[in-house]
């Protein structure tokens, strides 16, 4: 079955239009600075694989990521962080160089966001159960973490879950999502 990627994307202020993805199945996608779409896609009885798109020419350039899942881009739109087949954290770039694990961060631990000049990531510590969760900035050259902040929802009543962590801004601005169970 064929899909169309974001639905309809807008394009530096252009009409929105659908940008086919045929005989793929997008799961995801994130604009890059430079305008092209980076997205995570599966064609049928196959993986999900990472693909950058230009959205002038359509055309799509499959990056060699297979079974990689959730990303987070960098500032400079060239990397981005997402995690392996295997649940480690890894830097990826869109030209499909070797993918690199961030140093100090183990499985369950996923990165949540990025410094804004790209040379560390704020990274969710634990399992999506761990309440309230404990965010740290780790720099990626040496591993070397720095607490934070402890983030959980002013009432905590039946709250099982906090999930979707995105820092943005430099750790001035961050969201999330929560699950709650109340009986």
């Amino acid at each position: 079955a064929a899909s169309r990627l974001a639905r309809r994307a807008r394009v530096r202020g252009r009409r929105p239009r659908p940008l086919p993805t045929p005989g793929l199945v997008v799961l995801n996608a994130r604009f890059l600075p430079d305008s092209r779409i980076l997205f995570n896609a599966a064609a049928p009885g196959r993986r999900r694989r990472f693909h950058v798109m230009d959205p002038k020419t359509g055309a799509v350039k499959p990056l060699p990521y297979e079974g990689y899942r959730f990303v987070w881009v960098a500032p400079d739109g060239r990397r981005f962080a997402s995690v392996d087949p295997d649940g480690r954290s890894v830097i990826c770039t869109v030209d499909g160089d070797e993918p690199r694990r961030i140093p100090g961060v183990d499985p369950p631990d996923v990165v949540a966001g990025w410094s804004s000049d790209g040379s560390a990531v704020y990274v969710r510590r634990g399992w999506v159960t761990l309440i309230p969760a404990r965010i740290e900035r780790v720099d990626l050259a040496t591993g070397r973490a720095e607490p934070f902040r402890e983030i959980a929802p002013p009432d905590r009543t039946g709250v099982v879950t906090l999930q979707a962590m995105h820092v943005v801004l430099d750790g001035r601005s961050y969201a999330y999502g929560y699950g709650r169970q109340l009986s």
